[in-house]
């Protein structure tokens, strides 16, 4: 009997639903697992309610003083999916979420998973006009937002047209909202909510990232390469169900989402949920409840060492820090393993939900290695013309693979310049050694060009991380009359050091060449951050275009 003649057979007695008396063909069961079983692997919701079989009253996640269980945020999460539906949510909808760091976050996003929507994580920080763009171009039928943003959204008004709208959190009893507290109240029931089935190429998540470019882009991550993120992810952190993990990074962040929010959920570790980044707090936080991982950019990671509780903190418990989102300055990394903190990084982006990774043994004998690809990117060097270079040469980082994104949303100009020849291009200079390790260079729209040579800023900011009194430091080129691109550092200042621009200029010019030497040392109190905690040279570029005006 031919294959085709199985395979039309199998139609006959074969039904999706698995139906008593019918029997599925084995040509048709890797399809059949592909249309998105309900309990399948790429339901985001499942992860939820076989945390709550496999270990109901284990603490799941930690606010303050708020502690609940898997099988509580099982229960919560279908009482609030049940609702959504029930007020005219329904799969597939494109559906807003708009919160910070709480328990109402948490419940909201795997409520929407479960019934099936597509989740759209924008920011709480984001003004009415940032808000209505965004919520604009996802094309979202309705938002699920704490009640902090309510006045914005009011603002909005007429833009947002008929879009539903529930809010968590405080609020007026008159205030004509519907309020997720109230759904879950008036639809906890014994049976669990149906999850909803789903298909592999559909859209879970739509992540708007601008990383340090400043263009929103709308990220689709379906919940094919979404699982696929998920579990390479996991799988190079070696995450433990054992092991308690700390966030203080955004949720509605990506990489919050596909490093270690959703990791740690599928693995069911403990989570400790950090309204928001302060190092004291982390401390605290790490020691009070044995944290023993959690995912920080360097400037978080710069702010933990410099704090004065930092060498007193019981940090026994405290295993490993995953770095990401910029490179780490290697005078941060050796003064966290004096802390005796193991220190992995991860370099990729939102769209590629990393892609590079080195582990904490690896990270000591290569301290300026990223690492090697995880399971299933593949990576390469590139020239300008998409080339391939030899090892040891440097070039832009390209990635693929299953994992990655599946592209933006709605804005194909983008798409086809970020994915040209299939291919996702970082925007990041770097280069593999022979041993297969990569190494980031830099950023490459940060490289600067000054009198026409090329400097790249993280040179000179690993030598301005290497002085005593410098809490953190960035380097931009600034327009210049006479050197068309000026470097210029801005550092902060370690509180009572009185570290001065002179001692700092002195230094750059003892450790760098001539070219590489900032034209100005400027010091500040603070530097901008993007919502993730990153160092925006954006901003920075764009509050001080005019410092050389004067021809200085």
């Amino acid at each position: 009997m031919s294959l085709r003649s199985r395979v039309d057979i199998a139609d006959d007695v074969a039904g999706r639903d698995g139906e008593a008396g019918q029997v599925r063909d084995w040509s048709q069961a890797t399809a059949a697992k592909l249309q998105g079983a309900p309990i399948g692997l790429l339901q985001p919701g499942a992860i939820i309610r076989r945390n709550a079989l496999r270990f109901p009253a284990k603490i799941a996640y930690i606010h303050g003083e708020q502690r609940i269980s898997w099988a509580e945020v099982d229960q919560i999460t279908d009482a609030l999916a049940r609702g959504l539906v029930r007020s005219g949510v329904g799969p597939g909808d494109h559906v807003a979420l708009i919160g910070g760091n709480d328990l109402w976050f948490v419940y909201a996003e795997f409520a929407l998973m479960k019934l099936g929507a597509t989740v759209v994580l924008l920011s709480p920080a984001l003004s009415a006009a940032q808000l209505t763009v965004q919520l604009r171009h996802a094309a979202a039928g309705a938002i699920v937002a704490t009640s902090a943003v309510r006045e914005r959204l009011r603002e909005a008004g007429d833009e947002l047209g008929a879009m539903r709208i529930v809010t968590w959190g405080a609020a007026g009893p008159d205030d004509g909202d519907v309020h997720a507290e109230d759904l879950v109240r008036r639809h906890v029931d014994d049976q669990p909510f149906e999850l909803a089935p789903i298909e592999p190429g559909a859209p879970a998540l739509l992540l708007y990232t601008s990383g340090t470019t400043g263009v929103p882009k709308g990220a689709v991550n379906t919940y094919y390469d979404l699982t696929i993120k998920l579990l390479t992810n996991s799988l190079s952190a070696e995450y433990s169900e054992r092991e308690t993990g700390l966030i203080a990074t955004p949720l509605c962040m990506a990489g919050t989402q596909v490093l270690c929010f959703l990791n740690y959920a599928l693995v069911g570790m403990t989570c400790v949920i950090e309204a928001a980044f302060d190092p004291g707090n982390v401390l605290a936080a790490i020691a009070r409840e044995r944290v023993s991982t959690m995912l920080a950019v360097p400037t978080m990671t710069t702010a933990l060492v410099n704090h004065p509780d930092a060498p007193s903190t019981d940090l026994s418990a405290f295993d490993r820090v995953f770095s990401a989102g910029a490179p780490l300055p290697i005078e941060i990394f050796e003064r966290l393993r004096n802390l005796g903190i193991r220190v992995c990084e991860i370099y990729g982006s939102s769209e590629t939900g990393g892609g590079i990774v080195i582990s904490a043994s690896e990270k000591d004998e290569r301290p300026t290695s990223v690492g090697r690809p995880k399971v299933g990117h593949e990576v390469r060097i590139v020239d300008d013309d998409d080339r391939p270079v030899p090892r040891g040469t440097s070039g832009e980082i390209v990635m693929r693979g299953d994992p990655v994104t599946a592209g933006y949303f709605d804005q194909p100009d983008i798409h086809r310049e970020s994915f040209r020849n299939n291919w996702f291009h970082t925007g990041d200079i770097g280069y593999a050694d022979d041993d297969g390790y990569y190494y980031v260079i830099d950023r490459k729209k940060d490289m600067v060009i000054s009198g026409g040579a090329n400097v790249y800023p993280r040179d000179v900011e690993e030598v301005l991380y290497r002085l005593p009194g410098v809490a953190e430091a960035a380097v931009v080129g600034l327009g210049h009359p006479r050197w068309g691109e000026a470097v210029t550092a801005f550092v902060v200042p370690v509180a009572g050091s009185g570290l001065t621009a002179e001692t700092v200029l002195a230094a750059c010019r003892a450790q760098l060449g001539g070219f590489q030497v900032p034209k100005q040392i400027v010091l500040c109190d603070a530097l901008p951050k993007t919502a993730m905690g990153k160092i925006s040279k954006v901003a920075l570029r764009s509050d001080h275009r005019d410092l050389y005006s004067g021809g200085r």
